[in-house]
């Protein structure tokens, strides 16, 4: 008998464009099994690779072989991996669950999610603070004044991106680096 190869899971190519899945990063293990309440919640979303309606900061300082997301054009594969606490709240963001409803989607600022591709944006149903994965930007964390990167905040209340996960591919496997653990430290 001739036995399979396995299919990878969170391989970059099990991704749809617009398709999102939440994650864990950083979780313990203890002999082989995750530990329960470890890891920090993340969102990797697969965006469309149209570089005239996504933008990043390209002079961010990041480790050798680090990205602020995940781009191969050999594939057109483009995927934003971001920290899933609100940054109003810490409530859990959404990605497709529910549709947002019309009253919010009076957006500030530019959306290409919702304005170019007519999808909505990341979504935290506690207070509808919205976050666009096609527009990563600047952001300052009020408390200890660090910069960081993120998905722009599109709708209040929440005043400051969403945190990415920098990202690298290890056997076409996403892998997140912690730059900085201050980037996501205002959940207390």
């Amino acid at each position: 008998m001739v036995e399979r190869p396995r299919r990878r899971a969170n391989a970059c190519t099990d991704f749809a464009i617009w398709q999102g899945a939440p994650g864990l990063w950083r979780q313990v293990f203890d002999r082989g099994r995750p530990v329960e309440g470890t890891g920090f919640r993340v969102l990797a979303i697969r965006v469309p690779r149209d570089d005239t309606a996504f933008s990043a900061p390209t002079d961010v300082s990041l480790p050798q072989g680090v990205s602020l997301y995940y781009d191969d054009p050999a594939r057109d594969t483009r995927i934003v991996v971001l920290y899933n606490r609100c940054t109003h709240l810490c409530c859990s963001a959404s990605w497709h669950t529910s549709p947002v409803p019309d009253r919010l989607h009076d957006y500030v600022g530019s959306t290409p999610t919702y304005q170019v591709f007519g999808d909505d944006a990341i979504w935290c149903q506690c207070h509808d603070a919205q976050y666009d994965p096609m527009v990563l930007t600047r952001g300052r964390h009020p408390r200890s004044g660090l910069e960081y990167v993120g998905a722009a905040n599109v709708h209040g209340p929440a005043d400051r991106p969403l945190p990415v996960v920098p990202v690298r591919v290890e056997s076409d496997i996403l892998k997140g680096t912690m730059v900085d653990s201050r980037w996501y430290a205002y959940c207390g």
